[in-house]
């Protein structure tokens, strides 16, 4: 029945549009020349929904290959169920090398695979699935792929992170999930460490990284962005149950995709990019304690000092947003650096920076050289 609906409303669709078939392929080409290697058609009315690329690990031979794990989804109208599959491809040698590209496995949802990502424990190898409302740890013996561990959202899932055994969550309406992975000989299970508990149309997100620290960034609909932190020891985090607020930013953009990558020439310390659907970049990265502190007095100092496009007040732009409905959200103690804004000063005339600087009582050179530290830090990506 699921089927030949899907098939009416596809024939529908192609007759709209001239007998045209809309159709979705996976595509493996040359690093330099982007010239095609290998194609994977998809099935029709699929499209791929998350793509990762994971060390997979054999459970009964305990190889461990590079694989490309492809989440897929069937929508075939209001009246049929969303459907999906998982897509398990080796991606094989280099162009002309042996092994080809090849399938591995295909396997069947009831419902679409929206998010994956690798998870590490007693093995490394593990694949995390984001199902709907629920969250399955995979495990691959060479033939089938097998849920040995699962955690159920509240309301859909949409998006996973994983760092070790950690693993982020993000569920469409209700923010932030800390999970941890416990993998022995005795138990496999996904449990939860904490939560935010303040509703948050969550879009994208990740791990951030610096040295021992970890804290989890959450984009929303609205364009803002929300720094998280796990601490148990703290009395406003319910015996560390809750997620407490850091800081909050309001980018303008609608952020589609977040990717953890290093920083180079920092050691454990890791920046996330973000892709938005307006076609722009936008980089987050950790910086010292110590350039922090004189750089935030200089951005608030320079939101009522310096002239602005049209007047308007970057203080105010970037002040978090909240779409019809929604409760406005705690503030947060801190908030991210505008590095644009702080851009200005450094291009500023020596007179005006002198003056700022004289108002944040600290060093002209200093701030100078704290911006050009603070731009160093978001070029790991270009």
């Amino acid at each position: 029945m699921h089927g030949a609906t899907v098939a009416a409303v596809l024939a529908a669709r192609a007759a709209r549009a001239g007998g045209l078939e809309e159709g979705h392929e996976l595509r493996l080409v040359a690093p330099n020349s982007l010239a095609p290697l290998w194609a994977l058609p998809m099935e029709a009315g699929e499209s791929v929904l998350t793509l990762c690329p994971l060390p997979l690990r054999n459970s009964a031979s305990g190889d461990i290959r590079p694989t490309l794990v492809l989440g897929t989804g069937f929508l075939g109208g209001e009246d049929a169920p969303c459907r999906g599959r998982c897509l398990l491809v080796e991606p094989g040698g280099p162009a002309g090398a042996a092994p080809p590209p090849a399938l591995l496995h295909a396997r069947a949802f009831k419902t679409a695979v929206t998010a994956a990502a690798p998870l590490e424990g007693l093995h490394r190898g593990y694949v995390l699935l984001a199902l709907g409302p629920k969250v399955g740890v995979h495990a691959w013996d060479g033939k089938e792929l097998t849920c040995v561990a699962f955690f159920d959202a509240p309301v859909y899932s949409v998006a996973l992170s994983s760092v070790r055994n950690f693993v982020l969550l993000g569920d469409a309406l209700k923010g932030l999930f800390f999970l941890r992975w416990k993998d022995s000989a005795q138990e496999k299970a996904l449990t939860q460490l904490a939560k935010t508990f303040e509703p948050l149309d969550y879009v994208a997100g990740e791990l951030l990284l610096d040295g021992n620290s970890l804290a989890l960034l959450g984009c929303d609909a609205a364009g803002g962005l929300h720094l998280y932190a796990f601490a148990p020891g703290a009395v406003e985090a319910w015996m560390g149950a809750k997620l407490l607020p850091r800081a909050r930013f309001h980018t303008a953009r609608t952020v589609t995709r977040a990717l953890r990558l290093p920083c180079a020439g920092a050691g454990g310390r890791s920046g996330i990019l973000l892709a938005t659907a307006e076609g722009a970049l936008l980089a987050v990265t950790p910086m010292d304690e110590g350039a922090f502190a004189p750089l935030t007095r200089l951005t608030a100092i320079q939101a009522l000092a310096l002239p602005h496009p049209a007047g308007l007040n970057p203080a105010a732009h970037r002040a978090p947003r909240e779409r019809p409905g929604r409760s406005a959200k705690a503030p947060a103690p801190s908030s991210l650096l505008d590095l644009p804004l702080l851009a200005r000063f450094a291009g500023a005339p020596w007179g005006a920076q002198q003056a700022l600087a004289e108002r944040v009582d600290a060093p002209r050179a200093g701030l100078l050289k704290a911006v050009e530290e603070a731009r160093a830090l978001t070029e790991w990506f270009v």
